[in-house]
């Protein structure tokens, strides 16, 4: 069943993060979604998952998955194709990838990148590519244990997760 987590007052003096899960389509990657979610979910924090919505419908299981846990994340249209014009966060602290220098992007780097964002505005918006986390189209434990250990870290920092919904003021 559906157990809503608490959300986070737009005013709060907390260290807020989005774990915006990005690029989430049918049929592509659906276990690694779900993962990723679930292990967001099982610290209490509630991701932004953003939904290319083309063929949507047809992906049954993805949409069970997202109408079962509907009240512990927020769901944001990501545009028609993964190349939209309009993404809806223009800009993220960090993410998963480094586009200029096309690799990976481990846990030291994003918390670096989410300590000056904090330091700046008390917001870090994270960026994760569920593609990430795979090597040759394998799941690369590797890579996801870096994903891991940024949550665990998070929590231990005493940052609260916060969606676009949570920082509007309107939960």
């Amino acid at each position: 069943p559906c157990r809503p987590i608490l959300h986070v007052p737009a005013n709060s003096g907390a260290k807020k993060i989005v774990i915006h899960i990005d690029g989430v389509r049918a049929f592509a990657a659906r276990d690694l979604v779900e993962m990723l979610t679930n292990d967001v979910l099982s610290r209490n924090m509630k991701p932004v998952l953003g939904v290319l919505p083309e063929d949507l419908s047809r992906d049954k299981k993805l949409v069970a998955y997202l109408k079962r846990n509907r009240c512990n994340l927020e769901i944001t249209l990501h545009g028609l194709e993964e190349s939209s014009e309009y993404p809806e966060f223009k800009h993220t602290d960090t993410s998963t990838f480094d586009s200029e220098r096309r690799a990976f992007v481990g846990v030291h780097r994003m918390l670096e990148d989410c300590n000056r964002a904090w330091r700046a505005k008390n917001l870090c918006v994270i960026a994760i590519h569920p593609d990430d986390f795979l090597t040759n189209n394998a799941f690369d434990t590797s890579k996801y244990q870096h994903y891991v250990s940024l949550l665990d870290t998070l929590r231990r920092l005493g940052a609260v997760s916060a969606t676009l919904s949570d920082l509007s003021g309107n939960p």
